[in-house]
């Protein structure tokens, strides 16, 4: 495909562009499109885009990720999107070469027409391989959202803890004066009890973040299903 060919030069000028001794996001992305790494550039766009919406570079880049992934209607929203942020006279380079692959996706799709008397069978494409793909990216950072909240909850009991031992520092057991030692143990229970709630409430708060973080990525996983349906 001619889209591939377009690509090629215009990675070579993001590179150049590039400050010696830096590895910019971009970059990054670019050598992994290079290598096949396609689900990897394709993530790294994605947070480009979280922090620079407007990146024509990197929404052209992402679209040619996507032709690759055979996700052509998605690619070519991307590739439009880019015209309209990066007019001709802004950067005619990569105007023309948006605009170039456009019209190759256009033309790809173009079906021959069924001879008569005959109804062509109905194409159904494959979508498992795109979807497995989605699936492990959301649970993925899905998982690395919830290790986050596991850190800080982690930390939370800890100092707990240690607030715990400092709070029953003072109700030491201390000798009696006949013998034997003499505890408040009515105290320490309480003591132990509050600190234990506390801590089983920051746990079970922990718990419910985590399956509304699974839950809104699993939401998101069914929505690319439901789209890569409707093509």
């Amino acid at each position: 495909m001619r889209t591939a060919v377009l690509l090629a030069a215009w990675l070579c000028t993001c590179l150049v562009s590039a400050r010696a001794g830096e590895k910019s996001a971009m970059e990054q992305a670019v050598n992994e499109y290079k290598s096949g790494l396609f689900m990897r550039a394709r993530n790294r766009l994605e947070g480009i885009l979280k922090k620079a919406p407007q990146d024509a570079g990197a929404h052209y880049l992402l679209a040619c990720i996507l032709v690759k992934q055979k996700h052509n209607d998605l690619a070519r929203a991307h590739f439009k999107y880019c015209l309209q942020i990066c007019p001709k006279e802004k950067n005619r380079e990569l105007f023309e070469k948006a605009n170039a692959a456009i019209r190759e996706l256009d033309k790809s799709a173009t079906v021959a027409l069924p001879s008569p008397g005959l109804r062509p069978e109905p194409e159904q494409e494959d979508h498992r391989p795109a979807l497995e793909a989605e699936g492990v990216r959301l649970r993925g950072e899905a998982e690395g959202q919830i290790a986050v909240k596991k850190k800080i909850l982690s930390d939370k009991i800890a100092d707990l803890l240690e607030q715990e031992k400092q709070a029953l520092a003072p109700l030491a057991p201390v000798r009696r004066r006949h013998g034997g030692r003499y505890v408040d143990q009515e105290a320490v229970d309480s003591i132990k009890k509050d600190y234990s709630e506390r801590r089983r409430a920051l746990e079970l708060q922990f718990e419910k973040d985590a399956n509304l973080i699974r839950q809104s990525f699993e939401r998101r996983l069914q929505g690319y299903e439901e789209a890569l349906k409707a093509k």
